[in-house]
């Protein structure tokens, strides 16, 4: 029925849950059911059971209520664990003290719920959290990816990311990973500088001063996905890449022509993390102007003026494009007076 309403319906028999979507319109079904697991970190095995059974599965209290839309206690809310209280007081209360051991990827989802809502763990469920982090080891790469994507996702994912680093979550995740307080400033920055690749700039902020060995590691433990670990992978690079352009203060054309190879959200998160360092402001500037810069004259004009199509026609671009970088061409009149200067040049790129 749904799907001749145009839905789509994508149906998880596993889990006996279904997920429809309809244009901007997004929600889940699921069968009442009891789940339990046979190692920590595993996926539950379920059976179908009642409503009371249902939310005696969920993570924390706040998350375990229900309200029936029809029949007699039509809303009326369904309240077993006291979530009702626990929200009134801002409180993150788990259901039974082994819920972290059955399923780790809960202390993610406590730091965002922490962060997005403000609450804070009550004293036992904060004890649980310093007692089973370490089980985070018993959970798959694909599921961590799932919980950091979603982190990423949050509206301030910096926020998130701090209160896992101070209860030692994210070490534990991945022992290099960390998020400071400088950190975080910084991923509130490169946001605007990479906005259409912001979770692997914000990624890349966290990983900036790791070797290759620990970027191979942290992609393979956090499952990341190949843009992200293009980023992450080319931060050693650029850093020597970087040194060297302001060591030898090379000029604009020589620095994008040095820089155009690499990631935008790579250059981002340097740009973003030390914001007054001289590399910082060279990636900056090549972001925000010089790798935007192009020659006035196009292909056709290119013709006009004498030039064969061929390979020669990139050489004479990109050296129309470093003149205009580097002051030496501000018009259209000063290129075509270098192009002509190309030509006349014996074995040049640009023949007549």
């Amino acid at each position: 029925r749904l799907r001749a309403h145009g839905a789509h319906v994508t149906v998880h028999d596993q889990f006996r849950t279904a997920t429809v979507q309809r244009a901007d319109i997004r929600f889940d079904l699921v069968t009442a059911r009891r789940e339990h697991y046979p190692t920590p970190g595993a996926l539950p095995v379920i059976q179908p059971a009642t409503l009371i059974d249902d939310l005696a599965r969920r993570d924390f209290t706040i998350n375990a209520m229900a309200m029936p839309l029809n029949g007699p206690r039509a809303g009326t809310v369904i309240d077993p664990r006291g979530g009702i209280e626990d929200l009134r007081a801002g409180l993150l209360r788990v259901l039974h003290d082994q819920s972290f051991v059955d399923d780790a990827t809960r202390l993610w989802r406590a730091g965002r719920y922490a962060a997005r809502l403000g609450f804070r763990p009550e004293d036992g469920t904060d004890a649980l959290i310093a007692r089973d982090r370490g089980y985070l080891n018993t959970i798959s790469p694909a599921r961590i990816f799932h919980e950091l994507r979603r982190a990423l996702d949050e509206p301030a994912p910096e926020q998130a990311l701090r209160w896992l680093d101070g209860r030692r979550i994210l070490p534990a995740t991945f022992a290099s990973l960390s998020c400071s307080a400088d950190d975080a400033a910084a991923m509130r920055r490169v946001r605007t500088l990479a906005p259409g690749t912001p979770h692997d700039a914000q990624l890349a902020v966290l990983a900036l001063g790791w070797d290759s060995a620990t970027i191979a590691g942290a992609c393979d433990r956090l499952a990341l996905e190949h843009r992200t670990r293009e980023t992450l992978s080319a931060l050693p690079r650029l850093h020597t890449t970087l040194s060297r352009l302001t060591r030898e203060r090379a000029a604009p054309s020589a620095t994008a022509l040095a820089l155009d190879r690499f990631p935008e959200a790579a250059l981002a998160a340097v740009a973003a993390r030390h914001p007054r360092r001289r590399s910082a402001l060279l990636a900056r500037r090549f972001l925000q102007e010089w790798r935007h810069v192009r020659p006035l004259t196009d292909s056709r004009r290119l013709m006009n003026l004498g030039v064969t199509p061929g390979p020669g026609f990139g050489e004479v671009l990109r050296r129309l494009r470093a003149a205009r970088l580097d002051g030496a061409a501000a018009s259209l009149d000063d290129e075509e007076r270098l192009v002509h200067t190309m030509l006349d040049e014996p074995g040049g790129s640009a023949s007549a």
